[in-house]
Parts: C-alpha cells; sequence; structure tokens
C-alpha cells in the first residue's frame, strides 16, 4: 500500500508533467466522469430519502408527541440551524436572536449575496448553496480518498457513504455542513499531494463557516511533521516550504481569529460565540466516560442518546477499521474531533460533527467490507438509519 502524501497515483492526481492546459483539463474530466455515478447515485439518493422521510413524518405526525408542535415540519429543510442562518442572513447579528453569534459568517454572507440574484428569496438562496456544496463535496471526498491512494472502488464507496449517513440530512438542510466537507476535501487533497499552500484559502474559511474548523490544524500538523523529515538536508527551498506548512496548520485558526476579533470590534464581546457553545455544551466531560454514560441515561428514559451512542459507536468503529489504511493525520482527525464532540454533558449533533471527520470512518468500512453483498447491506442499513433518524429530525425528536 502507498504511504499517502508520499507515493501517489500520478497518473490520478490530475497533476500532468508532460503536455499542455487542455490535456490537465481533459484528465481533470476524466477523473470526474469515473467519479460522477458514485457520486451523482449517493447524491440523488440521499434527496430521495430526504423527500420519504418527511412523508413519514407527516404521516406520523399526528400520532406523536411533537416537542415543537409542526414548527419543524412546516419550516421543512429551513428547519432547525436554517433559521437562524436565514436570520442572519437577511437581518444580520445585531438584529438575530443573541446566541446567533455561534453561527459563523461565510455560510449566510453567501446566501446573502446569492439571494440578491434569486428575488431576495435568502432561504432558495441558501438552499442551493447546500445541496450544490453537497454534490461538491461528494466529488471531492472521491478526489481525496484518490490521493491517499486507495483505489476507485473505495472512492465511490465512501462518497456513497458519506451522502446516506445516516446523520447527513445535515447536507440537505440550510446548514454550513456541506460547504464545510467540500472545502476541507479541497484542502485536504492540497496536503496529501504534498502542496500545503493551496490549503491556506480553505482552510482559512473553515474557520469562518464553524467553530469546529480549527480541529483542521491536528492533520496539517502531523502531515507538516510527516514532511518534515523527508526533506533532505540543505535544500534550498526549506524555509518556503516550511512558510508553507505553517500557514496551511494556522490557517483555521486566523479564519476563527478573524471572526472573534469583527465581533470585539463591532460588538465588545469578541468572546460570545465561544461562551455560547460553552453553555450548550453544558460544561465539560471526559469523552470515553461520557459515552459510557449516555448509556446510563437511556436507562433512565432519555432515549434521544440511544441515537447519539449508535452514531458514535458507528464513527469510531469506521475509524478503527481505517487505522493502517490512510495516513495517521486523517486518522487523528477524526480521532481528535470525535473527542471533541463527546468532551460534553450534552452530545446531542453528534451524528452531524462526525459526519465532518471524513475521509477515516468512511475509508475504514469502504475497505473494510469489500464484498458486493455485504456493502449493499451496509447501503441500505445506512440509507435506512437515514430516513428514520431524519423522519425524527422533522418531528423534533432529535436534534441534527
Amino acid at each position: 500500500m502507498t504511504v499517502p502524501g508520499v507515493d501517489r497515483h500520478p497518473m490520478d492526481t490530475g497533476a500532468v508533467t508532460t503536455g499542455t492546459r487542455p490535456r490537465k483539463a481533459a484528465t481533470a474530466r476524466s477523473w470526474i466522469e469515473r467519479a460522477a455515478p458514485s457520486v451523482v447515485g449517493g447524491w440523488l439518493a440521499a434527496r430521495l430519502a430526504l423527500i420519504v422521510s418527511f412523508v413519514l413524518a407527516e404521516a406520523l405526525a399526528p400520532h406523536v408527541t411533537l416537542p415543537y408542535g409542526r414548527a419543524k415540519l412546516d419550516e421543512g429543510l429551513m428547519a432547525w440551524d436554517g433559521q437562524y442562518y436565514r436570520a442572519i442572513a437577511e437581518l444580520g447579528y445585531a438584529h438575530a436572536d443573541p446566541d446567533a453569534v455561534r453561527f459563523f459568517p461565510a455560510y449566510p454572507l453567501l446566501g446573502r449575496w446569492l439571494s440578491a440574484l434569486m428575488g431576495h428569496r435568502t432561504d432558495i438562496a441558501l438552499l442551493l448553496i447546500a445541496n450544490l456544496a453537497a454534490l461538491g463535496a461528494g466529488f471531492a471526498v472521491w478526489r481525496l480518498v484518490r490521493d491517499l491512494g486507495l483505489p476507485e472502488r473505495t472512492a465511490g464507496r465512501a462518497a456513497v457513504l458519506m451522502a446516506i449517513f445516516p446523520a447527513a440530512s445535515a447536507l440537505g438542510f440550510a446548514y454550513a455542513e456541506p460547504l464545510f466537507l467540500l472545502l476541507f476535501c479541497i484542502g485536504a487533497a492540497a496536503i496529501v499531494r504534498g502542496q500545503p499552500g493551496r490549503a491556506v484559502l480553505p482552510f482559512v474559511a473553515l474557520g469562518l463557516l464553524r467553530p469546529t474548523g480549527v480541529l483542521v490544524a491536528a492533520p496539517a500538523f502531523i502531515a507538516a511533521v510527516g514532511a518534515a523529515r523527508s526533506w533532505k538536508a540543505g535544500r534550498v527551498d526549506a524555509v518556503g516550504r516550511v512558510i508553507s506548512w505553517c500557514s496551511a496548520v494556522a490557517a483555521p485558526l486566523v479564519g476563527l481569529g478573524a471572526y472573534l476579533l469583527w465581533l470585539e470590534e463591532t460588538t465588545g464581546d469578541g468572546s460570545a460565540p465561544l461562551e455560547w457553545q460553552r453553555k450548550f455544551r453544558n460544561g465539560f466531560r471526559e469523552p470515553i466516560t461520557r459515552l459510557f454514560s449516555a448509556i446510563g441515561d437511556i436507562a433512565t428514559g432519555d432515549f434521544r442518546q440511544a441515537y447519539n451512542i449508535a452514531l458514535a459507536l458507528v464513527l469510531i468503529v469506521g475509524t478503527v477499521l481505517a487505522v493502517r489504511r490512510i495516513a495517521w493525520a486523517w486518522i487523528g482527525y477524526a480521532a481528535v474531533g470525535l473527542a471533541v464532540a463527546l468532551a460534553a454533558n450534552n452530545i446531542d449533533s453528534l451524528g452531524r460533527y462526525g459526519l465532518m471527520l471524513v475521509p477515516a470512518w468512511a475509508v475504514g468500512y469502504a475497505e473494510t467490507f469489500r464484498r458486493r453483498d455485504v456493502w449493499a447491506a451496509i447501503c441500505g442499513l445506512s440509507t435506512l438509519g437515514f430516513v428514520w433518524y431524519t423522519t425524527l429530525v422533522w418531528l423534533g425528536q432529535v436534534v441534527p
């Protein structure tokens, strides 16, 4: 097996050492065409599952307890965080709810700018951005997995599994996650190819999209250490490479810092997003004991924790299965992300947070379960989980 980030598939990276620009464009078209069946198929399957789950939620609504009434059903794909993003895009932080500052600005700003072309329909603009970014993220995941030295079958299966993961309804709602995944995979691919300078802008954007964007600094740092070990002593470009790698590591922190600094200058409270996140997480918990205590929560009647535990175990198992299959940088990213998600008393939305930790967990399943019948069963179970979980989201029974 190749060493990710060092050994590569030159014929399939899109980098052509000889030839002209049209040759490079043809190479890009080639991999996109090969990726399209899996990526587009998974994207369409997920949107069909969204429709089925909504119909099921409407059928169940008269017969179950609705904690929020019909609010989530009536809001449709703009439910939950989508309402915050729309309020920020339309009104700005000053006129939205006080806790809106915990939703970072890049996504709602894009929605505001695009809505000007759509009759100021911010909801349509936000949903268009999210769903197109989800499609782009599928191609970006496929490309990233190939750059990691894994076969096309694994890349296609990873893209499909990301699209139909039970918590992947966030990739169809008006959420920042699809754009986050797209930019993350673009930056990660640059890191894997040993081109950290090209990861800087995507990683800065991650810091402006979500607070957890700073976690990307971890795999960038691990990859930088690995790259430094392979450098030859006395290389004339050593200083430039150090600057490039340091820039990639610092980029998400710069994005986060820019938002907090702007808040400090405009509101006098630059720490507000972090304080609100701390409040919603309900304090710090050691992640391993938190996982076990969630099982106890189920015994006391908090059945919502059953879904969080199930999704956590799926992600943990997938990450473990990926060990020795991809570079430690991406195993470390998944491990750190899961630890942060579990290190709270409130672990709602854990599945959505874990979804962002590709490619490790998706590669783990795609590489381990290669038989077609077994893989078909996994995809079937995941799709059923998607439909049921999203149905509960619209009924207000779980927090996406």
